[in-house]
């Protein structure tokens, strides 16, 4: 070995077989970069109406019903990436810092104290921003991502239940993508059941949720025009027809959902 590391990076045994390797790997990236370039995430472009952080585009829940379609501009293109579409990234970035973390060992190989001192670099960096990362991830992330994740509906259908006596619809604006599945979910709604009711849906495996049992899923203001009677669950976008009983905030003192009594 000559005091050195084998070179078994992809069944190559050399330094130009390693560049070709690292070349390889940095074209992947480019490649997987593609998809995200290509894709905005929901809601960029739209006008913010109370998003908790600019930097990120609105969430669909807080932008406007009828929102313009966004000019792609460079800024755009730039500032917001769909980054999910990036996931092919994870790969060729891990092979690649193997990749140089053994190139730089086998540098120091003959270097023992340099050697060392530069892992126990790399270690407390590694410590540090995974401190950082967990710290960010249970504090700041909930708070910045509450929306994305349609936080607040849960606490928005308990309230619905306190002030509905039983007889009446609960009223679920379609704001939200497949609400359906809420009530289902945080209800412990029985599966049996909702296959053997009568659910109304339009066509399509996608179509969406009308209704089923006493739960009702429309576009808050016509639904109160509509109907008598119900306990309305508004998005903090549509015009309020009346004062709410009730309002179920983000973390950050935002409104998330309005509810309604009529």
């Amino acid at each position: 070995m000559d005091g050195h590391l084998p070179w078994i990076w992809c069944g190559v045994e050399n330094t130009t077989g390693m560049a070709k390797s690292g070349v390889l790997l940095a074209g992947r990236l480019v490649l997987a970069a593609a998809p995200a370039m290509l894709a905005l995430p929901m809601g960029v472009g739209m006008p913010d109406s109370g998003a908790p952080i600019d930097a990120v585009p609105s969430p669909a829940i807080l932008s406007p019903l009828e929102a313009p379609t966004p000019q792609l501009t460079p800024k755009i293109w730039m500032a917001h990436p769909m980054s999910r579409r990036n996931l092919f990234a994870c790969t060729p970035w891990i092979l690649l810092s193997v990749l140089g973390l053994t190139i730089l060992i086998d540098m120091l190989a003959s270097h023992p104290l340099a050697r060392n001192l530069t892992l126990g670099a790399l270690a407390a960096s590694l410590l540090f921003h995974s401190a950082s990362f967990v710290k960010y991830y249970f504090t700041e992330y909930p708070v910045v991502t509450a929306p994305y994740f349609q936080y607040g509906i849960e606490q928005a259908l308990a309230a619905a239940h306190r002030l509905n006596n039983g007889s009446e619809f609960t009223i679920v604006t379609k704001r939200i993508n497949q609400p359906y599945v809420y009530p289902l979910f945080y209800d412990r709604y029985d599966p049996e059941k909702y296959q053997r009711e009568n659910v109304l849906k339009a066509k399509g495996l996608f179509g969406p949720v009308v209704r089923f049992d006493h739960y009702v899923f429309y576009g808050a203001g016509i639904a109160y025009s509509k109907y008598d009677h119900g306990v309305i669950v508004f998005d903090p976008t549509e015009v309020l027809p009346a004062k709410p009983v009730t309002r179920i905030d983000y973390p950050t003192g935002n409104p998330a959902y309005f509810i309604v009594v009529k």
